[in-house]
């Protein structure tokens, strides 16, 4: 996201997350849905502290990993929570603190 654009959503008061966490489900969801666990799980492992946000996309493939993927993060002891924006904190490629 160029500066422009950042300024942009500054200007009308958004917040913005990013994700540190890729499933890459967006290419395997057909040919091969498991992958989308070992990435999430490859992933969430290489996230040293803090948030953990993971990425997912809209896809058949991914919902049908998904309760399997839910139960193996549980197991991991991470926990999932909604987005609460009164809790909002920076989460962005660019450390961008407006955001």
């Amino acid at each position: 996201m160029k500066e422009n654009l950042r300024h942009g959503l500054v200007q009308y008061m958004m917040k913005m997350w990013d994700w540190n966490v890729d499933t890459v489900d967006w290419k395997h969801h057909e040919t091969a849905p498991e992958r989308i666990i070992e990435n999430a799980i490859k992933g969430i492992d290489a996230v040293p502290e803090g948030p953990i946000v993971i990425l997912f996309h809209v896809k058949k493939g991914t919902a049908s990993v998904l309760s399997r993927l839910i139960d193996r993060i549980n197991k991991d002891g991470v926990q999932f929570r909604a987005y609460d924006p009164e809790q909002h904190f920076t989460m962005n490629f660019w450390d961008d603190n407006r955001l």
